[in-house]
């Protein structure tokens, strides 16, 4: 339980008292969780911050501010489908209404709804330091750490892709994700991200390099790829085993690959 609650009236104070044992709250669907990792001391209130609030549309993107909420993204009109779909995969629409977009890429959850395809869409965040000042970094350098004490202003998303396409694999649409996976291909690049439960959130550039140079990878050389690649996966009695976990990773983007090849669009 935290000692001290206070709420922001903008980002800027919201960013500057930021700090060490202190935790932004929005939606607060991860703090209130039954057995939730985050104990801060301190709660930074930003639901009354309507700067963060806000989508809209700027050369070719779509900005998508940090509190607004899943349900707001899935009933904005300028959003594209992929995002939408993301949101969709919090299967509650009570959660929906609650949680937020930067709260779920805050908690960098190694389940998370919204990570891959973000990655995988090349989404650009704009962060506050506690100085007020903003800059804009790549979600796929965001994930890698070392950005806990800024403040998620919003997420920008590309309105088109040629292709992008998303996978949760899951017992129910409640139960947390074994696996997410997202592929996109646009004027031919690849971008490939996962998020796997207890192993956590990955940017395969490597093998992006490899569907670059052979578009046309088979099933069997994914799965071999995934067998050899480093994945500090374990045996899971919810979860399942590591060996199947990698062969999941590999036949889901296989799917993916032939979507494509069908003519799929994002």
């Amino acid at each position: 339980m935290a000692d001290k609650f206070v709420i922001a009236a903008t980002a800027e104070e919201a960013a500057a008292l930021k700090a060490p044992g202190a935790a932004f709250l929005a939606g607060g669907t991860e703090i209130n969780r039954l057995g939730s990792l985050v104990h801060p001391d301190t709660l930074i209130s930003v639901r009354k911050i309507e700067e963060l609030k806000t989508i809209g549309a700027c050369d070719g993107k779509i900005v998508i501010g940090s509190g607004c909420t899943f349900q707001d993204v899935i009933e904005c009109e300028i959003v594209p489908e992929y995002i939408k779909e993301a949101c969709h995969y919090m299967g509650s629409r009570i959660k929906r209404n609650m949680a937020t977009i930067g709260g779920n890429i805050a908690m960098l959850r190694d389940d998370s709804y919204l990570l891959p395809t973000l990655i995988a869409s090349g989404a650009v965040l704009m962060l506050m330091d506690a100085e007020g000042k903003t800059c804009d970094v790549a979600i796929s350098d965001y994930v890698k750490g070392g950005f806990e004490n800024a403040l998620i202003l919003n997420v920008a998303v590309p309105e088109k892709l040629d292709f992008i396409s998303s996978n949760r694999q899951a017992n129910t649409v409640e139960s947390n994700a074994r696996l997410t996976v997202s592929l996109s291909i646009n004027d031919g690049k690849y971008k490939v991200a996962a998020v796997i439960k207890k192993a956590g959130i990955f940017v395969f550039d490597d093998l992006a390099e490899k569907l670059e140079a052979d578009p046309e990878m088979s099933e069997a050389a994914l799965i071999e790829w995934a067998n050899a690649r480093e994945l500090p996966l374990e045996d899971d009695k919810i979860f399942g085993g590591a060996a199947y976990r990698r062969y999941l990773l590999a036949v889901v983007i296989a799917r993916m690959l032939r979507d494509f090849g069908k003519g799929g669009q994002a």
